[in-house]
């Protein structure tokens, strides 16, 4: 994840978008594992491979689960 990034995110708790980042590894690109934290709430996001876990928590959907107007047949199409 690009630290010019953080600004532009949401604490999903509270909205804010201040954080600090802890990092356990940061490169010269990007911050590849560490933690998000929002500075207002204290809600924390991890950060692994350079991607924020904004997800956590949150069960994955069963298999079969389909969003409105989206199919397997449609994701199919798309190649």
């Amino acid at each position: 994840m690009k630290v010019e990034l953080i600004k532009h995110l949401r604490c999903l708790t509270c909205g804010s978008s201040k954080f600090e980042v802890k990092g356990r590894e940061i490169d010269l690109r990007e911050i590849r594992e560490g933690m998000l934290i929002c500075t207002v709430c204290g809600d924390e996001y991890g950060i692994e491979g350079g991607i924020v876990d904004f997800m956590k928590g949150t069960p994955l959907p069963e298999e079969g689960f389909e969003i409105e107007g989206l199919s397997d047949k449609w994701l199919l199409s798309l190649h």
